[in-house]
C-alpha cells in the first residue's frame, strides 16, 4: 500500500494551528494532572499518557479543560479526532506502524520540550519543539520518536481523514 501525502505545513497554515499551539502552550505541560484519569491512556512500553482533545465522533469529559480549543477544532474540515500526548523523560517510542486510525494522517506538532521523530520511509526526521511539525501516514509508515530531554514532552497529534488525500 502506498502512502499517502499530505501537505501538512500548509494544512496547519491553512487552519491557522498557531492559534491552537499557543493556547496550549499557555495551559503548561502540567495540564495533563487536572485531566480526567479516566480519559487518560498510559502507553507503559513508550512511558506516554495520551488523551483525546477532539473527537468528531463523539464529545469527551476535558470539554471544561479545554472548551476553547474544541469549538475551534469542531470547524476544521476532514478532522477525525485530535490527541494530545505527554512522553516521559528521556523516553523513546520504539519503530512501529499503527493498527488502529489506519483512516487517518497524522500531523505531530511540538508543543512543550525537545524530542525527535522520525518518518522511516520518508527517512526525515525533525526536532519537534514548539510549532515543529511533521506528517505521516501512520499506517504503513514505520515511524518512532525520543524525548531528548529531563522535562515531559508534549506533541499535538491532528489526525485527518486519509480518504480526501488520496
Amino acid at each position: 500500500m502506498n502512502p499517502v501525502t499530505v501537505d501538512y505545513e500548509d494544512y496547519l497554515e491553512r487552519n491557522n494551528i498557531n492559534y491552537l499551539t499557543e493556547s496550549l502552550k499557555n495551559k503548561g505541560v502540567d495540564i495533563i494532572k487536572k485531566v480526567p484519569l479516566d480519559q487518560i491512556i498510559y502507553i507503559d512500553e513508550w512511558s506516554s499518557n495520551v488523551f483525546e482533545l477532539y473527537s468528531a465522533d463523539t464529545s469527551n469529559k476535558v470539554n471544561e479543560l479545554f472548551a476553547e480549543e474544541q469549538q475551534y477544532l469542531s470547524k476544521l474540515e476532514n478532522l477525525e479526532r485530535v490527541l494530545y500526548m505527554f512522553v516521559d523523560p528521556n523516553q523513546e517510542i520504539i519503530e512501529h506502524v499503527d493498527d488502529d486510525d489506519t483512516n487517518t494522517y497524522r500531523i505531530l506538532v511540538g508543543i512543550h520540550g525537545n524530542g525527535e521523530f522520525s518518518n522511516i520511509s520518508q527517512n526525515k526526521t525533525k526536532i519537534l519543539t514548539y510549532n515543529n511539525s511533521i506528517g505521516i501516514d501512520v499506517e504503513v509508515e514505520p515511524h518512532k520518536g525520543k524525548n531528548l530531554t529531563d522535562s515531559v514532552w508534549a506533541i499535538l497529534i491532528i489526525c485527518l481523514y486519509k480518504k480526501y488525500y488520496k
